[in-house]
């Protein structure tokens, strides 16, 4: 009887996500195999978190493996296995290390805004807006602003003049002016009136160009309104807080993690997606749309 429940169960699960979700948009290209990373020439693990993309460039934040464990944000070029890491690590706050980075942009002007925390979802979080020049070494990266969070932030974006970070599993979104003014905290069941029961934990979003404004949000992360736990993308209008696309990604094999578990990002059409920790098999993946 139990497992026949299971299985009744189960298939209402799919029934609805099928319901609520369109089919995969796009197709897979193929993937890059990021470098193992060296410290002292020993092979060190970094938790990968945020991902973005350049025509040269694959910049990566992830919490370093190490003890201390550190805040990092990486380089890897898209031509070779040069590579670079920067320890982003701010002071602490309150006695507590700061010492997990999250998901990340870039706005208009070139600044790239990143949340650093705690690696657990009280927080508090430091969000920063570094200056990155392509041509010039990662650690000639200047901190151009800074404000703090009471809360763990694990993903931030940039559409427009504001700035909007998903706290631990998207429990709340905080919406603020670029001079880090909270304007808004959006509880998750009150995001989204068509969807009230949305459980998307965002782990990297973007904002997204569409007809030549910048005024969309893709996001990546995983579904948890069910057991499945699928890896979901969706494009959100953030003005009416309305969900434009969702669909899930089909796993690969030759991927442990779901698709969206950690870093994405869209360049010139493309999804890249980064769901493996640098260490242990990091591959960023590419996908084009059909």
């Amino acid at each position: 009887m139990f497992r026949l429940a299971l299985v009744c169960f189960l298939f209402t699960v799919c029934a609805s996500l099928r319901a609520q979700t369109t089919e995969q948009k796009h197709e897979y290209e193929g993937s890059d195999e990021l470098p193992v990373v060296k410290i002292d020439g020993e092979s060190v693990k970094i938790h990968s978190q945020g991902l973005f993309v350049t025509k040269e460039s694959y910049l990566v934040t992830g919490r370093l493996e190490a003890k201390p464990k550190r805040a990092s944000l990486l380089r890897f070029s898209r031509t070779d296995d040069s590579h670079e890491l920067f320890d982003i690590t701010p002071k602490e706050i309150g006695g507590k290390t700061l010492d997990h980075p999250g998901g990340f942009d870039m706005d208009e002007k070139g600044r790239f805004w990143i949340p650093l925390s705690t690696s657990n979802r009280a927080g508090p979080s430091l969000i920063c807006a570094y200056e990155i020049e392509e041509e010039q070494p990662l650690s000639n990266a200047s901190l151009a602003f800074t404000f703090d969070v009471d809360d763990h932030i694990g993903a931030v974006c940039c559409v427009g003049d504001r700035l909007y970070g998903a706290n631990w599993d998207t429990k709340s979104v905080y919406v603020w002016d670029r001079k880090g003014k909270l304007e808004r905290k959006i509880d998750r069941g009150k995001l989204f009136a068509q969807t009230p029961d949305w459980q998307v934990a965002v782990q990297d979003w973007k904002h997204l160009e569409v007809d030549g404004k910048a005024d969309r949000i893709i996001l990546g992360g995983i579904d948890k309104s069910n057991l499945l736990r699928r890896a979901t993308v969706q494009v959100i209008d953030p003005m009416r807080w309305e969900i434009v696309e969702s669909y899930t990604l089909d796993q690969r094999k030759d991927v442990k993690r779901p698709l969206t578990n950690e870093g994405l990002c869209v360049q010139d059409g493309k999804l890249y997606l980064l769901p493996e920790d640098i260490g242990d098999g990091a591959k960023v993946l590419r996908f084009t749309e059909p």
